[in-house]
């Protein structure tokens, strides 16, 4: 088994019950390898952790910036984004983002880094696209909205913050979404968002 199916099946167990809760035994019993195979592409569970996000944001960047590619328009860029991180918090269990802060510092790092730095600049680029296009207030401030956003992309996400049995992820990220796209629409750019359907 190639190393980068192992990694995205490792991923997609993380995602499905959590960081902690998944051993190395229970890892190559559920891509049917033996544990000698497993540590001859890792080191051990934190490097295996490591990489599987390496891979994971990888993935992501790739797709967003498809995304980006081949959006109509800046409100159409930011709605698929939305559906994206739907797609994704629907398949994450909640508790992955307290095991990666608690246990995993390093690579909770990392992915607050991609957030920050890569995805940052994709919302920057999404608000200036906007504001170019007339559909974004001409007076907001790209750099503050993006981190805005960010932060409360980190809030929603905290399950101390909202419980996924109180929220349905549909329901967070299509509030977080018109939250942040009222804010910053013109009035065409109002009207233009009825032409879509968010989630």
């Amino acid at each position: 088994m190639e190393k980068e199916r192992i990694l995205q099946a490792c991923t997609a167990e993380f995602m499905r019950l959590g960081v902690k809760s998944v051993s190395m035994d229970d890892i190559s019993s559920i891509l049917g390898i033996s544990k000698k195979t497993l540590y001859q592409t890792v080191e051990n569970k934190e490097d295996l952790v490591s990489q599987s996000i390496e891979l994971f944001l990888h993935l992501e960047r790739q797709l967003i910036n498809e995304i980006a590619s081949n959006a109509n328009d800046a409100i159409h860029e930011m709605i698929q984004i939305g559906q994206h991180r739907v797609h994704t918090l629907r398949n994450m269990k909640p508790t992955i983002v307290h095991d990666l802060k608690k246990y995993y510092q390093s690579v909770w790092k990392r992915i607050k880094q991609f957030g920050d730095e890569e995805f940052g600049s994709i919302l920057i680029n999404n608000i200036e696209k906007g504001i170019n296009e007339g559909y974004y207030r001409p007076e907001i401030n790209p750099t503050i909205i993006t981190k805005l956003f960010r932060e409360k992309s980190w809030f929603i996400v905290d399950e101390s913050n909202f419980s996924i049995s109180d929220y349905k992820p549909d329901e967070l990220m299509r509030e977080h979404l018109l939250y942040h796209l009222h804010g910053i629409l013109s009035e065409d750019g109002k009207a233009h968002l009825k032409n879509y359907e968010l989630f």
